[in-house]
This record gives C-alpha cells, structure tokens and sequence, in this order.
C-alpha cells in the first residue's frame, strides 16, 4: 500500500500509514471535502459578481467531478480484478485456453441428452431447441482449466509447489511473469522457456484475490513449473497429467448427486416461471445441465487424447 501523502509504502491491506501516520480512508474524505470549501474572500467588500462569472466555476466543479469519477472507476477496476478476472488467464500456446463449439458437435457428442430433453420438454408443452441447451455443453468443455486442475491435483494430495512472492515481485514483473535458475540466477521472461537451457528449475506468477472486510487486493506468490518433453517447454503439468486431473474433476463434480440438484432446481424455477415461455424454456433447460456439462468435459477429453 503506497501512502497517498507521503509516497512511502506499507504493508498490503495496512489502514494507516506507519511513517506519516495517517489513516489513509480520513485522510481521503478530507481531501474531498476540502474541495467543497469555498476559496477565502479577499480583504475589503467584493462587487457582486458578473451573470458571466457563473460560467467561471464549472471547471472547478468538473475537477471535483472527474476526481470523485476517476477515483470510482479505480477502485471498480481493482475489484474486478479482484474477483472477476481468473487468477490465471491462459495464453494461446496453453491447452487449456477456451475453445468454442456449435451444434454440430452437441449433436454428435450429447445425442442422448438432446432425446431426453426433447421428451422431457414435449411433456410440458416445451419445444427444447439446441440454442437453449448448447450453453452448458460448452461450459462443459471449458471446465478443462488450470485452477480445475490444480484443484484436483490438490484433493488427491499432488498440489503444485508454490513459493512466497517478494513484496515488489508483482509490480516489477508483470511483464515477466515467468523465472528460470541458472547457474544461481534468477531469470525473467513473459513465456516460459521453450527449451531446458541450463535452467535448473522454473516458476509462474500467480495471484489470488485476499480481503480484509472493505479492502481487498491480490496475493502474489510463484507456482513451480515442470519440464515437459512432448510440449517442448516448462509447464504446470504433463499433458497425462492434465487427462488424469480433468478426468478426476469430471467424476467429482458432474455426476449424480449434481444431477438430482439440476432436476429440484428445474422444477422449482419452472413454478416461478408461470406461463412466460422464454422462462419455461430456462427452467427445463436447467433440468439437464450437468448432463449436458458432462457431455461437454467428456468431448474435450478426447479431444486431449487424440491431440
């Protein structure tokens, strides 16, 4: 946290400033206040001022403006960062960069789905188009991401190592968020190395939102990367390991138990759903998502397998 009056930093999430000591929320009401003041009259009696001079005060009414404005647009800024933004976004050379899909493969890889639906929407009086359902197939087949990943890797006791970031790390590498050793020296770069080069171990930057009742900001800290020979780079996992680890996601959060919470939801949205068709249709729909997700995962892990 840099002190907006002095310049000097403190600690993440720290409320006041530990050189100047101001309490940094009071310290910026009373700026904002202090430009509602008006200025101090000068000595003696002043004439009533021109209809012209009402023209006069809109820039110091447009910078208090454009200050509380920008001030907001920052802080709306950090928070979706914070909580928005995915802590890791994928880079194009990533397999776990999104992917789209249509129809066509809905139709090839979720056929079964589509007649139980199609049925199950009939008995309503409900036409199921693929356009409804074809969302949660490819929110299928975009749950293949690293944080998916990690996280399976975790429940099965194989979390990625992970190593405290400086306090300056994020600022100054947020170019460079990758670090090879060499020969006892730290290297930066903003993709990880294609080759081995000498390196004897490589990092990633990462961040995770933190919050401290009204503050919130991002921890910085390195994941440790792997050497691996069929990408031909330094990466999070093996390509088996990422099929081992999507698989394990795919088993523990798109079976059943998720699929008798999508028919309870289903049901429950379709009686508030009175007789607005575009609701009735949402409200089905919903009966089959994990089914449809599912579908989705499956899809894409073939589609790692045959790549």
């Amino acid at each position: 946290m840099i002190c907006p009056k002095c310049g000097r930093r403190n600690a993440e999430g720290a409320h006041e400033c530990e050189h100047c000591g101001i309490i940094f929320i009071r310290w910026m009401i009373q700026q904002y206040r202090a430009l509602d003041e008006p200025p101090p009259p000068p000595p003696g009696k002043m004439a009533p001022a021109p209809p012209v001079a009402v023209a006069f005060s809109f820039p110091r009414a447009f910078t208090r403006t454009t200050l509380l404005g920008c001030t907001s647009a920052a802080l709306l800024v950090g928070l979706l960062a914070g909580r928005l933004l995915p802590r890791h976004a994928p880079q194009p050379w990533e397999s776990t960069a999104p992917v789209r899909v249509g129809e066509a493969e809905l139709r090839e890889h979720a056929a079964p789905v589509l007649r139980d639906a199609s049925e199950g929407g009939r008995s309503r009086g409900i036409a199921m188009t693929p356009a409804a359902l074809l969302p949660y197939f490819e929110q299928g087949a975009n749950d293949f991401t690293l944080e998916n990943l990690k996280a399976a890797a975790a429940a099965a006791g194989k979390g990625v190592p992970t190593m405290t970031a400086e306090e300056d790390d994020g600022h100054a590498h947020r170019d460079t968020p990758y670090r090879c050793l060499r020969e006892g020296a730290w290297t930066y770069s903003p993709a990880p190395p294609g080759i081995r080069d000498g390196a004897q171990e490589c990092w990633a930057m990462n961040r995770e939102p933190r919050r401290d009742g009204a503050l919130r900001w991002s921890a910085v800290f390195w994941e440790k990367l792997t050497w691996v020979p069929e990408k031909g780079r330094w990466a999070l996992f093996s390509s088996a390991d990422e099929r081992a680890w999507f698989r394990s996601h795919i088993e523990s959060r798109l079976g059943a138990e998720a699929e008798q919470a999508d028919l309870a939801e289903s049901e429950k949205l379709l009686k508030e759903a009175g007789s607005d068709p575009e609701k009735r249709l949402t409200a089905a729909a919903a009966a089959y998502r994990t089914r449809l997700r599912r579908a989705g995962a499956l899809y894409r892990l073939r589609r790692l397998g045959s790549s």
